[in-house]
């Protein structure tokens, strides 16, 4: 920290980070909102500190803003933009604030990510933290200790009222001999942990805070010998073995690993197998009557083509690892279900972490798998290994009370990705986002409207949500429904400007079309599944329309509405449970299509 200003006055200088790929767009969108990066506070009355945090929070949205919050982005929003956004901002902030803290510099990187690109999760959805910032005060006053304090006491006021307007679920501590025995050993190995294991009545298994954990406090802390990775199997007994095999990657050597170590009572990790459960019901393993639920729903092919992924996987290397490896590779131990067991292990519970070798690596870490997801959690940086203490610790980001269950971030995801990866949505997810798939007109003016929605900044696909329609989108439409004359004449803004009465109405109802065709289907394959009439939908062509849905969420299944999930998943355990998964999505897909409709028609009415 460096020193800068007069005495009793406190200055927060905020800098983008010079690798961060967003930063001219940022930049762009702080000069448009006359944003100060520099932040004086000289009085720790609550009315200052309250002005000079408002100041500072909405100039730190902007920075911590990704791509995908970006294009959601109106004229002169200051936020909140998303929840993500929001508590990466308070935190960080919280951090500046603290002389004992660094501020985060590294990338945030989310559980449910592998490096098989057919399965992973989009790049776009990962969190990053791009902004590099320093706080800039004078340590040696101490008037300015109080001020400070003052400013961090309204950063944590914030962070309690974020997501805290949930009533404390409790939970029953977890007794059995795997949970106790699993805790046993991570203790003895070094884990420091202010969590346990515990049942909760929303979400089944999950982590209970065992004291208050404040925000930067520890909630777990774990040494670097105790995380498994591809690592750990490529120093096992099995190194010989896979070193033989041709383009064997070092992913697929951990799973295989994992089929084999599951079941040796012996090994090091034996307690942490022991406390997995049978089954993960994830949609990697849905049958095939779930998938028939998802027909026509933005699950529905990604979910075919990750079990053909894992099918084709599978078959190349077995039998052939069998034969050539009988005594390591047993087909007895690698069976199908055995290796489907291993791939949602490292789908669900795997986490991306940047070791103390600077490689980072996908990842199994003990007690972490424990945290289950929330759209507002406690804890959202667990990614990378200090290499002074060789630890990865799990800070607090918000404030956890002694006995309320602490959730982790698996990353801003769409329901899509929560249920193929996962098994469970959420209720509301302000992650889900439709992509609008407009049959654009084949004419001789196509290109010179591609040109301008390039020059506007107005590139496709198009997005949105429940949150509202963004301007970018009913911009496009407006470009793309020009007719000769009105692309000759118009050079305004077709995100703010009306380009034409009849233009204006060509796009209300492009858009309303669009929407009402994919809530017309819904209704159809709802109808022809009640009644048995599969046969007859498939012969209408129901896989085709014109809107192409992406992520529609839904709450976790078979519970009270939540914001939270579960990939321990022990509430629904059969097939009737997934289902029933299956039905909650599509009924979700439906809400979410009707609630764009009625922001829709709200701002178009408005406009006229």
């Amino acid at each position: 920290m460096q020193s800068l200003g007069n005495s009793g006055m406190l200055t927060v200088q905020l800098a983008l980070r010079a690798d961060d790929k967003l930063r001219d767009r940022k930049e762009a969108l702080l000069n448009e909102r006359k944003l100060s990066m520099a932040v004086n506070l000289a009085s720790s009355s609550p009315d200052s500190s309250t002005a000079f945090v408002e100041k500072l929070l909405c100039a730190e949205r902007i920075l911590q803003l990704n791509e995908d919050e970006l294009y959601f982005v109106e004229d002169g929003s200051t936020g909140p933009y998303s929840p993500r956004n929001e508590l990466e901002a308070l935190y960080h902030l919280h951090q500046l604030l603290t002389p004992s803290q660094n501020p985060i510099t590294n990338q945030s990187l989310e559980p449910g990510t592998s490096s098989n690109d057919e399965l992973s999760t989009p790049i776009s959805q990962q969190s990053t933290s791009p902004s590099s910032q320093m706080l800039q005060s004078l340590e040696n006053q101490d008037s300015n200790t109080g001020i400070r304090e003052a400013a961090k006491d309204e950063v944590v006021r914030r962070l309690m009222a974020y997501g805290g307007d949930k009533p404390v679920e409790a939970g029953e501590r977890c007794t059995g001999s795997a949970e106790q025995e699993l805790l046993t050993w991570a203790e003895r190995n070094g884990v420091v942990s202010n969590v346990e294991p515990a049942v909760f009545p929303s979400t089944g298994r999950g982590a209970v805070a065992t004291a208050d954990v404040a925000v930067g406090e520890t909630v777990l802390e774990v040494p670097e010998t105790m995380i498994i990775s591809p690592l750990t199997a490529m120093e096992s007994d099995m190194a010989d073995a896979f070193s033989r095999v041709p383009d064997l990657d070092e992913d697929t050597a951990a799973l295989l690993w994992s089929m084999r170590e599951r079941h040796v009572s012996s090994s090091r990790w034996a307690p942490f197998f022991r406390s997995l459960p049978e089954a993960f019901h994830t949609g990697l393993s849905f049958s095939t009557a779930t998938i028939d639920e998802l027909e026509d729903t933005p699950a529905f092919e990604g979910l075919l083509a990750a079990q053909q992924h894992l099918r084709s996987q599978y078959a190349a290397l077995f039998p052939a690892l069998t034969n050539a490896f009988p005594t390591v590779l047993p087909a007895s131990s690698f069976t199908w279900d055995e290796f489907l067991w291993a791939s949602e292990l490292w789908y669900s519970y795997g986490i991306k972490v940047q070791f103390s070798d600077g490689r980072v690596r996908t990842a199994l870490v003990p007690l972490v798998c424990l945290l289950n997801h929330a759209v507002s959690p406690h804890v959202t940086h667990f990614s990378r290994v200090d290499p002074q203490t060789r630890t990865l610790r799990l800070p607090a980001a918000r404030p956890c009370p002694a006995g309320a269950q602490c959730f982790l971030s698996y990353g801003p995801l769409q329901s899509t990705d929560l249920l193929t990866f996962y098994g469970f949505t959420v209720d509301d997810n302000p992650y889900d986002a439709i992509q609008m798939d407009l049959e654009l007109p084949e004419d001789d003016l196509l290109p010179a409207k591609q040109a301008l929605l390039t020059a506007r900044g107005l590139g496709l696909p198009l997005f949105v949500t429940a949150a509202g329609v963004p301007s970018r989108l009913y911009g496009a439409l407006r470009v793309l429904l020009m007719d000769e004359q009105e692309l000759e004449v118009f050079k305004g803004d077709p995100r703010r400007e009306k380009i034409s009465d009849a233009n204006e109405l060509a796009m209300g109802a492009t858009f309303l079309g669009t929407i009402d065709a994919l809530l017309a289907l819904g209704q159809r394959l709802r109808e022809a599944n009640l009644n048995g009439d599969t046969d007859e939908m498939e012969g209408n062509d129901c896989r085709e329309s014109k809107g192409g849905i992406r992520g529609i969420g839904g709450q976790t299944e078979n519970v009270p509405p939540s914001e939270e999930g579960s990939h321990e998943r022990g509430l629904r355990d059969d097939e009737e449970g997934t289902v029933a998964v299956a039905k909650r999505y599509r009924e979700r897909q439906n809400r979410l299509l009707l609630r764009i409709r009625r922001s829709f028609v709200a701002w178009f009415e408005a406009a006229e």
